[in-house]
């Protein structure tokens, strides 16, 4: 091939396509084709031979071409270009054109969705034969060995359309042949006799019959799957041909299973087969009813086939929904009576039938079967089940019966919620599944229903812990239970619970407190040897509310427990140390483990030690005996030798001894010894070791129990080694072990306990970019405490934490090669520019003979250093920024002036968009910051800022089409290019009739499939939400969270906002690809409970506009 410039930006393409085994002269076809700078000529395609390419098969040679085409074809977003491949492709390759182009579609699972696409150019070319050359693609090449695979295709209604595409398949695809005849059949109108009695075969089920003895002919070798569609082709054949019956009435009792479950994916339009398949009695059985049993459509309406049956067979149909499995018998039922007048449900007695099925179903789980069957069903009273509390256990996953969503609340359930909380145990996993109720969804129900069963408290509060543990939302319920506690205070009493789960512990202390803190008090304090730390969490918050209890929190202090200790240290850093004082100065005194004299010391400050404490007695009594054993394996090897400030070497030991102040110290903590052990060594020898120990332990397979080395590396590891935990943490947060996502957890806040600028950046990013929510929930909570120690809000921490790179405010950074010095300086649009004196460079050059070597070498290594962290500052500001627009951040003008004008960095984002002056939170004025420091407006008419003015970044829908346009045009007359689209992003607006609803149906009732809804919402930044029955998630939640303040009760609190989108629901692990339907949009403050949504007239406008935008292109694209 010679190439052009046209050519040359097909290689890609042309190796893919040589690779499968496309001969040079179709490859010169298409590459001449495809030259979008001559008019289309499609007499080229015409010389095409179509083949098929057996590598299609292997994924390695699809996924080069896939490769090749997004980029060289896709990516250009030229729609002709794409057009002419899409043609190209089906003269080429025939049926199989849809490997071809892949990459067009995203991938094939969600080619259907992209008709249009195809249709366009495949009309152009082949004008009516279009649509037969899509259906060629898409039932041609299918698998033989399933069911599933053989039927499910896009059913196709016209006869015609079938003919015409028996000419664009292969002759010896059988599945094909076969798929087409049925489609032909099914849809030619059946004959009519004439007036002299005969009957004439329409054409196209002629032709069919005609292509289906051809078939016939060859004696392909069959699989169950195409057994069936031979059936199912004899069957429609029957209709025009009655020999075909026989074929069909002898064989279809064997496969009759198969078969329907095959229809049923093929979708035919009528019922011509079904018909003949109920005209053999032995085929007619529950199994074969149960196969059309569907909820009704969205209009309402039953699968046509369900009804008929229940017309046809009542009695059969009556007795099939009495066996059936819980949820189906009662989609039967609901049809029965949207469809009979007549029905008698209480006649029936479908409701009596399933409670003594579950009160069977229930009591086997049980030892004591016969007595909580009678209970269950009402002919015993709750004490005779009471005496077998400590003794039953049930498991209650797999059979799932949603008696309260069909039957309401009732006596019954009520004593099946007694009975299967008494058999919740350690040993057992959500017995309430039993019948179909979650306690993520039922809290209220399930916890009042066992407070009026009559069930005492210590079995309702063992009970609740035990199936709060088996949830992933334990904080949600626990939550939900304490708000319905004040109800049943009055069943507060002192019980053991010492041998119930964590979950258990924590409501009995919620109990005692809401009930009576000050009469249950010592009750507490007997707590306080709970290892637990969600335990002694729930004591210190308790205890510390009563300053008046002083005195027994000293008593604590005293006690041989460390654990006890422990508490009371927590307890007196919330109250405050100085009340404490001479407690803690007595305790450090005589206490012996090194973690909490770490905290006595931390507590007491600058008076920690009674006495000065030499360096040489510290590393002693560190080290002493065998406590260095903690640290030993990472000096299996030696590290290079670290000297101390005087020069001289650093003994292994006393390294171990730093080490063990990390290792000793509560998680999260800067122990003071180690600050002072570590202020003795040179800095750039203790940031190698600090590298080279988190190298260790990440080689040692990053074990948990050994993650104190992160917070020492994060401290003293300087900037790679935050890199090098930031690249851990996003791949620790992407698996699936939830051990490596809590690690992930535990990374964020060992990068924000380093405190410099570039870490809490790094920190800042992570809370906004990253898919898990835990790891991006550590980063909000990591950044309001640093922000908390700072004394400033964490909008203030995330402005203050931008750096200059070392850039002057005339945009400049020097870089000293000793003989020479080089000027770097910052464009506006954030290039770099390169001075040498007058003379402009391309790039800083290699260092010279004349060069002073060290200083020459560490300008060369900073100047790598600033331009890898200039594009993750800058990627992260842009990301800040337009998070911004999203939450309408305001600043006064002081501190606009501080952060955009006066930071070189963040120079371009104050020149480049448009900010507005608000007042009430009003747009007053809309303003650009023009590099000679003025202000103008819209009319480029200068303006002033006073200090106290609030400053916002714009959103579009604050300002007028004029106002829009007239900042448009001035962005264009000056050249400036906006950092991300503010101006020209569509926006949204709630519908005036909308406004005092919660739920948004902007996109009720779209569908789309699974796998597309799944990565498209996740990129966008949202999670999904908890798993429920069977792993099937329902809803995808995004929390945006722009920092914490203070609530009127001092508690700290989410500031931003939270978007959960409803859909029908898919597996939350590996998934079948199938459609799914989403539903409603809610939105509501982060902190609110499940369900407390917003009506849409209070939510934030552009809040609104930025999620219904995103959902435009996740959904609708």
């Amino acid at each position: 091939m010679t190439y052009n410039e046209s050519t040359k930006s097909f290689i890609k393409l042309e190796t893919a396509l040589k690779e499968l085994g496309f001969d040079q002269q179709t490859i010169d076809l298409a590459l001449e084709y495809l030259d979008i700078t001559n008019p289309r000529n499609n007499e080229l395609m015409r010389k095409i031979t179509t083949r098929y390419y057996p590598k299609f098969r292997q994924y390695n040679y699809r996924e080069k071409l896939d490769k090749a085409v997004k980029s060289e074809i896709s990516d250009t977003g030229s729609d002709e270009l794409k057009e002419r491949y899409i043609i190209f492709s089906s003269m080429a390759t025939g049926p199989y054109f849809r490997y071809m182009t892949n990459a067009l579609s995203c991938r094939a699972y969600i080619y259907s969705q992209n008709k249009a696409m195809y249709m366009k150019p495949l009309t152009d070319f082949y004008g009516e034969n279009a649509e037969a050359v899509w259906i060629s693609s898409k039932i041609s090449h299918r698998p033989n060995d399933s069911i599933q695979y053989a039927f499910n295709v896009n059913p196709v209604y016209s006869a015609d359309d079938a003919i015409r595409t028996f000419n664009f398949v292969s002759p010896d695809d059988i599945i094909a042949q076969l798929l087409l005849c049925i489609f032909a059949l099914d849809a030619t109108e059946l004959p009519k006799k004439s007036l002299l009695g005969k009957t004439k075969i329409p054409d196209t089920a002629e032709f069919a019959i005609k292509k289906l003895a051809e078939v016939v002919e060859k004696k392909p070798k069959t699989t169950t799957a195409v057994f069936c569609l031979f059936l199912a082709a004899y069957a429609e054949a029957s209709y025009f041909v009655e020999e075909y019956r026989a074929f069909f009435d002898k064989n279809i009792v064997k496969y009759c299973d198969e078969l329907t479950q095959g229809l049923m994916y093929l979708k035919l339009s009528t019922n011509r087969i079904f018909d003949l398949i109920e005209a053999q009695p032995q085929c007619l059985t529950d199994r074969y009813i149960l196969h059309f049993v569907k909820s009704p459509d969205k209009n309402g309406n039953y699968p046509a086939q369900m009804v008929k049956l229940a017309k046809d067979h009542p009695q059969l149909f009556i007795e099939t929904m009495k066996n059936a499995p819980f949820d189906t018998a009662i989609t039967m039922e609901k049809m029965l009576k949207a469809t009979d007048p007549k029905y008698n449900a209480e006649a029936i007695g479908l409701k009596a039938t399933h409670q003594e099925r579950i009160a069977k179903l229930i009591a086997e789980h049980f030892k004591h079967s016969d007595e909580i069957y009678a209970y269950i069903m009402g002919k015993a009273e709750i004490d005779t089940i009471l005496p077998f509390a400590d003794e039953e256990a049930c498991d209650g996953r797999h059979k799932k019966m949603y008696y309260i969503v069909a039957y309401g609340e009732d006596d019954f359930i009520i004593r099946c919620i007694a009975v299967l909380s008494i058999g919740a145990s350690k040993d057992t996993s959500d017995p309430l599944q039993l019948i179909g109720n979650d306690l993520y969804y039922n809290t209220e129900l399930i916890v009042r229903a066992m407070v009026r069963s009559g069930l005492p408290i210590d079995i309702i509060i063992r009970s609740l812990g035990w199936q709060i543990e088996s949830s992933y939302c334990k904080e949600v319920i626990i939550n939900k239970i304490t708000a319905i506690i004040p109800e049943f205070k009055d069943k507060a009493t002192i019980i053991d619970v010492s041998k119930m789960a964590v979950s258990s512990r924590l409501l009995y202390i919620r109990l005692l407190n809401i009930a009576d803190s000050n009469k249950y008090k010592d009750e507490f304090f007997a707590l306080c040897d709970d290892n637990s730390k969600v335990i002694k969490a729930e004591l210190v918050k308790v205890i510390s509310a009563h300053k008046d209890w002083h005195d027994d929190v000293c008593k604590l202090l005293a006690q041989k427990k460390s654990a006890k200790r422990e508490t009371a240290l927590m307890i007196i850093e919330n109250q405050g140390a100085d009340a404490y004082r001479t407690e803690l100065e007595k305790a450090y005194s005589t206490e012996k483990s090194d973690k909490l004299k770490s905290k006595i010391s931390a507590l007491l400050g600058s008076e920690a030690k009674p006495a000065e404490i030499s360096d040489e007695d510290l590393v002693t009594a560190l080290t002493k005996g065998t406590k260095s054993k903690k640290v030993l394996w990472l000096f299996e090897q030696p590290f290079a030798p670290i000297h101390f400030t005087d020069d001289t070497v650093a003994e292994d030991i006393y390294l171990q001894a730093l080490l063990l102040t990390y290792a000793n110290a509560d998680e999260g903590t800067l122990p003071p010894e180690g600050k002072a052990l570590a202020q003795k060594l040179k800095a750039d020898e203790l940031e190698t070791f600090a590298l080279e120990v988190l190298s260790r332990w990440l080689e040692k397979g990053a074990e948990a129990k050994t993650k104190w080395t992160m917070y020492f590396a994060a401290i003293y590891g300087g900037d790679e080694a935050i890199n090098c935990l930031t690249d851990y943490i996003k791949e620790w947060s992407k698996q699936s072990l939830n051990m490596r996502v809590a690690l992930a957890v535990k990374a964020v806040n060992a990068v924000a306990l380093n405190g410099s600028s570039y870490a809490l950046m790094t920190v800042d990013n992570i809370s906004r970019k990253y898919k898990s929510r835990a790891v991006r929930a550590a980063a909000v909570d990591a950044l309001a405490n640093a922000a908390k120690q700072l004394g400033l809000t964490t909008q203030e921490l995330a402005d203050k934490i931008v750096p200059d790179m070392g850039f002057d405010e005339k945009m400049c950074r020097t870089f000293d090669f000793g003989s020479r010095k080089f000027s770097v300086y910052l464009t506006p649009q954030l290039d770099i520019e390169i001075f040498e004196g007058e003379k402009k460079l391309k790039n800083l050059p290699k260092i010279g003979v004349n060069d002073d070597p060290a200083l020459a070498e560490k300008a060369t290594a900073d100047f790598k250093e600033m331009k890898k962290q200039m594009k993750t500052v800058i990627d992260a500001q842009k990301q800040r920024l337009e998070y911004v627009l999203m939450l309408d951040r305001k600043w006064t003008a002081e501190a606009w002036k501080a952060l955009f004008v006066k930071n070189p960095l963040m120079h371009c984002f104050a020149i480049g968009l448009i900010w507005g002056i608000y007042e009430n939170g009003c747009l007053k004025t809309s303003f650009r910051y023009l590099d000679d420091g003025s202000f103008t407006n819209s009319d480029d008419d200068e303006i002033e800022l006073s200090e106290v003015m609030q400053i916002g970044l714009v959103h579009p829908l604050e300002l007028t089409e004029h106002e829009k346009e007239a900042w448009l045009e001035q962005l264009d007359d000056y050249e400036i290019i906006q950092p991300f689209d503010q101006l020209r992003r569509k926006v949204y607006k709630v519908a005036e009739i909308d406004k005092n609803k919660t739920a948004c149906e902007l996109f009720k009732n779209t569908e789309i499939t699974n796998t597309t809804l799944v990565n498209r919402m996740t990129k966008a930044g949202w999670y999904k939400g908890q798993a429920q029955d069977a792993g099937f998630f329902y809803e995808f939640i995004r929390n945006d969270i722009s920092g914490k303040e203070k609530d009127p009760d001092g508690k700290l609190v989410n500031i931003g906002m939270t978007a959960e989108l409803k859909f029908s629901g898919t597996y939350i692990g590996y998934y079948e690809i199938e459609d799914v339907t989403v539903e409603e949009l809610y939105f509501r403050l982060p902190d609110a409970a499940y369900n407390d949504n917003m009506k849409l007239g209070d939510v934030s406008p552009r809040y609104y506009s930025e999620v219904v935008l995103q959902l435009k292109k996740a959904i609708n694209k």
